[in-house]
This record gives structure tokens, sequence and C-alpha cells, in this order.
């Protein structure tokens, strides 16, 4: 390096200095899950009740259109048009899903991208969850949001196979803060705008918020 480029050698070596985020941008897929993630934390990252679908279809069109050339600028471009459009009806879906499940279950938003402690034999969890929502009598429900799903559509049979630990490690440093059962638990498959719960959640709804039969998520906890 130093032979090549002394000046790149100076920077790097000698004053340690480090690119910056915007030189390296992640690939398709991660910007896209990433720029959903935010939009969706954006629109409902201030709690409370959830709105209508359609309310709530505009508020996500309104800051998509917003954030896009300023958060992800590739998929900006005019050559991108098409695949920009069909990245806004993606998001558009899936935030229906999650508006009718939690209207539907009763919840109201706790907070979105969520702190998480917790403490397992000794050692500290952390984490972050994408939707805390909460009823009325306390009850609340962990959602972690997913881009895309495998083929062989991964995410349900984690749960199908009592496989889903993130979200059993989710659920498990809530039931602990709280002092009481664990949470309801599901994955919103962002592109498809399908939503996987377990058998007895208290999240509900209609197609296409799909109930998987499998364990419970604490007996999931309690395997791993």
């Amino acid at each position: 390096c130093r032979l090549a480029c002394p000046l790149q050698w100076v920077f790097k070596y000698g004053a340690w200095l480090s690119s910056g985020a915007i030189a390296s941008l992640p690939d398709d897929f991660r910007l896209k899950g990433n720029f959903c993630h935010q939009i969706l934390s954006l629109v409902f990252g201030g709690g409370g009740a959830v709105p209508d679908p359609e309310v709530a279809e505009q508020m996500v069109r309104r800051a998509f259109a917003e954030r896009l050339p300023l958060d992800a600028a590739p998929l900006a471009q005019p050559a991108r048009l098409l695949e920009k459009f069909e990245l806004a009806e993606e998001l558009v879906r899936a935030s229906r899903t999650l508006v009718e499940a939690l209207r539907s279950g009763g919840y109201r938003v706790a907070g979105m991208e969520s702190s998480v402690e917790g403490r397992v034999h000794g050692r500290e969890l952390r984490g972050s969850i994408d939707c805390l929502a909460r009823r009325e009598d306390g009850e609340e429900a962990v959602l972690d949001f997913k881009y895309r799903d495998s083929a062989d559509r991964k995410y349900r049979h984690f749960l199908e196979h009592g496989r889903a630990v993130q979200l059993a490690t989710y659920a498990h440093a809530r039931s602990q803060a709280r002092g009481g059962g664990a949470p309801a638990v599901a994955y919103l498959i962002l592109a498809e705008g399908i939503l996987y719960t377990p058998a007895g959640s208290g999240l509900r709804g209609q197609a296409p918020i799909t109930v998987v039969e499998g364990p419970a998520i604490g007996e999931v906890w309690e395997a791993f």
C-alpha cells in the first residue's frame, strides 16, 4: 500500500482514518430490508393506537417518497423505477398486514426498534425488538421483521419445529421485564406481506396472517 499509494497509506496507517458508512452501501437485499425497517419505524414509532389500514397506507407512502432519495439513493435512480415501485407496494402490503394483526388482537404499538435486556445464567442479553405491542390488559406481542423468506419457508418451519430461538430470546427477556408469561410472537415477512404466528397467539386476523402449529414460544426457550 505504501509503495502503490503513499497517500492512502498516510490516511489508513498514519492517521488511522476509516471510511464512512456512505462508502460501503449495503447490497440490494440488505438495503431494501433496512429501508423497510426504517419506514415502518418512522410511521409507527410514535406508539399509541394503530391507525386504520387506509391511513397507515397513506403514511407509509408519504414516508417512502420522502426518505427514499435520502436513505436508499440507489433505488431512487431512474433506471430502477420499476424496482422502486415494487418495493413501495411490498411495504404497503406489509404495513396492512401489520395493522390488521395488531388491531384484530387489540394491541397498541409500545415501541419500534425497542431495546430489550435480560439475564440468563449470569449473562446479559441485549437486543432490539422490531415491533413491541401491548394490550390494555398488559399482554404483549413481539414481532420480528424479515425482508424475505426462503423458498422452503424457513421462518414458518422455525415456528413449526421449535427453532425460533431469536423470538424465544426476545420473549424470555420481555417476560423477565414484566414478571409475567411469555408474549405473543410473530415473524412479518415484508416482501410478501405474510405474518407467521404460533397457534394460541393473541395475534389474529384474516389471510395473509398464518397461524402455525408448533410448540409454544416458552417451550422453545426452555429447550434452547
